[in-house]
């Protein structure tokens, strides 16, 4: 597996092996982004996904809520005119939240209180549903979010039933728990109403037929991308039914 550098600590620049980003994530964003989509970046972080998905996309909008994070993310992202920054949370409302800093990894910050964020500071926040934002003809969203992927998804409903994004999302069980909502409700939401097909572990390239398999892949694993594409048999079937 191909290693990235993830600045830790954008105080002294101190970097740190990740797997979190591997070359896995960057031959799918490779594949399926192409020079006329605009992406959406939500997690942004410090830099890393952002500059892969710019030198893809058309244009690359960016959402990371921690100041700290926002600002190197504006300085190591500032050479680049094709990507819009926002200060902000995504999530299923627009006001203001509480994020809880994790004191040893930026990159695990959280809109909830967990124990990977113990010892650590709280800061005001904004968020943003993006369907109030009217954000339109997204093709391709990551989104790395600590487990608050279901209210961020809750807060794009109608883009994913009107535009069907290709969706790349970190998925962990127990965090999505700790954060108050159920893993398998993302899996009926994406699946089952949206109508994405059976998501992919960008791990092992393994397609996920059912949900036990999607939590079997990602419950002992931290950090496991998923892949979702939208199935257009599944809106022509819906189609030929009414």
């Amino acid at each position: 597996m191909e290693l990235f550098k993830t600045v830790t600590n954008i105080y002294t620049g101190e970097t740190t092996d990740s797997n979190i980003v591997n070359a896995k994530e960057i031959e799918i964003i490779k594949r399926l982004v192409t020079k006329q989509d605009i992406v959406l970046d939500i997690g942004g972080n410090v830099r890393f996904m952002t500059i892969q998905l710019a030198g893809l996309a058309k244009h690359v909008y960016a959402f990371e809520p921690s100041p700290d994070n926002f600002k190197q993310l504006v300085e190591n992202t500032k050479h680049l005119d094709n990507i819009t920054r926002y200060e902000v949370a995504v999530s299923n409302q627009t006001g203001y939240s509480i994020l809880y800093l994790c004191p040893k990894d930026n990159g695990m910050n959280r809109l909830y209180d967990s124990q990977w964020c113990k010892g650590g500071d709280r800061v005001k926040v904004s968020t943003v549903d993006l369907d109030g934002a009217l954000v339109n003809n997204i093709k391709f969203i990551k989104i790395d979010v600590e487990g608050f992927e279901y209210k961020a998804l809750q807060g794009m409903s109608q883009l994913l039933q009107r535009e069907h994004p290709i969706i790349l999302m970190e998925f962990h069980s127990p965090s999505i728990e700790v954060a108050g909502d159920s893993p398998k409700a993302i899996y009926q939401l994406l699946k089952h109403e949206f109508g994405y097909d059976n998501p992919i572990n960008c791990n092992n390239d393994c397609v996920l037929e059912t949900y036990d398999q999607l939590d079997a892949n990602t419950r002992d694993t931290p950090a496991v991308n998923i892949l979702w594409q939208y199935n257009n048999n599944n809106n022509n079937n819906k189609n030929e039914n009414l």
